[in-house]
């Protein structure tokens, strides 16, 4: 009886043994599964995020265009800092053409209703600063009246377009996507009040 108690109490720790190196099996195969998982996703983030940079990177070099043709843009070392809160300047370049200097493009971010920033460029010409017009670089904007706020050539932002520091705010904000459209009066008005920096060297804002 005590040879049969004996060879049970063998046997139950040879499968013990057997369940912790099973277990240790597949937790390493789990924490192989998992690294080579994560450095995957780490490469498609990784070129997705430099697909996403060259696509606004070309978003930004056409808005330039589109707004001072046929002119050479060059980027300021010294970017003149926002006083409307919520919004962050990422450049700004100066438009000429054959000598003469036509305005500046301002490139900045701001928030609006979704979590996501607002990437605009905004042009200002150099008589009397005056908006040349308004491009959007990218937005996640609700969709429906929010979006249709930022619409490439919609009626919303065509109505910054000769506008100045003065008449601005003049514009009303659009009934449904009110913070929206209050982010690009603002972002509109800072890009004036830099542009006068900028090009005629007024620090009133």
């Amino acid at each position: 009886m005590m040879k049969k108690d004996s060879s049970e109490t063998v046997s139950e720790r040879v499968k013990i043994v057997f369940s912790v190196k099973e277990i240790l099996s597949v937790v390493l195969k789990l924490t192989v599964v998992v690294a080579v998982v994560s450095m995957m996703l780490a490469v498609v983030n990784t070129l997705t995020r430099d697909r996403i940079a060259v696509n606004e990177r070309k978003k930004t070099e056409e808005a330039l265009s589109g707004l001072f043709p046929a002119s050479e843009f060059d980027e300021i070392d010294s970017i003149p800092a926002s006083t409307e809160p919520g919004i962050s300047v990422e450049s700004v370049y100066t438009a000429g053409k054959n000598g003469v200097q036509e305005g500046c493009c301002v490139e900045l971010y701001v928030s609006g209703f979704s979590t996501e920033e607002i990437h605009l460029i905004i042009g200002v010409a150099a008589e009397e600063y005056t908006v040349v017009g308004v491009e959007v670089i990218s937005s996640s904007e609700t969709p429906g009246v929010g979006a249709a706020v930022l619409a490439k050539n919609g009626d919303y932002l065509k109505k910054f377009e000769n506008t100045s520091k003065l008449t601005i705010s003049d514009i009303d904000t659009v009934s449904g996507a009110t913070i929206t459209s209050e982010a690009v009066v603002s972002s509109v008005r800072t890009a004036v009040n830099i542009a006068a920096v900028v090009l005629g060297g007024d620090n009133n804002g």
